[in-house]
């Protein structure tokens, strides 16, 4: 009991302190076809404006801000008299920097945002796609 409380004020104290958020957030999946890249990533309650997407040098940045006001907005008309009990959702700024595994084309890529699952998908460059080698004898 006093441990919980103990990191959850350490928790607290963070976020008032602007601190940015785990470096686990958001959660990423990566995966790949023999035509694209796709990253997949959970931002659930926020929506396009409040995310930012960077590619340079095949290294993917994904940046944004958790603030109170979306966190607590299903607390608006109990804000007075709620006492929170447990919160894990954080707030602050996140940051999260993901080296590509192949070369992709940045500026054909495409961003969906849909029921909080933010989707990524990055051609591949000729370069980086699988050929076949055909086999000589002699």
């Amino acid at each position: 009991m006093y441990l919980t409380n103990f990191l959850n004020d350490i928790h607290r104290i963070q976020n008032q302190m602007g601190n940015s958020l785990y470096h686990e957030f958001p959660a990423v999946q990566i995966y790949s076809n023999a035509d694209q890249l796709i990253v997949t990533a959970e931002v659930p309650g926020l929506n396009q404006d409040e995310i930012q997407l960077k590619v340079s040098d095949d290294v993917l940045s994904i940046s944004g801000e958790i603030n109170k006001n979306q966190q607590n907005e299903s607390l608006r008309d109990l804000k007075e008299t709620a006492k929170v009990y447990r919160q894990e959702r954080k707030t602050g700024k996140f940051h999260k920097t993901i080296e590509l595994p192949y070369s992709v084309d940045g500026m054909q890529s495409e961003a969906v945002l849909k029921n909080g699952i933010l989707t990524i998908t990055f051609p591949l460059r000729e370069e980086a796609k699988p050929r076949q080698i055909s086999i000589k004898s002699e």
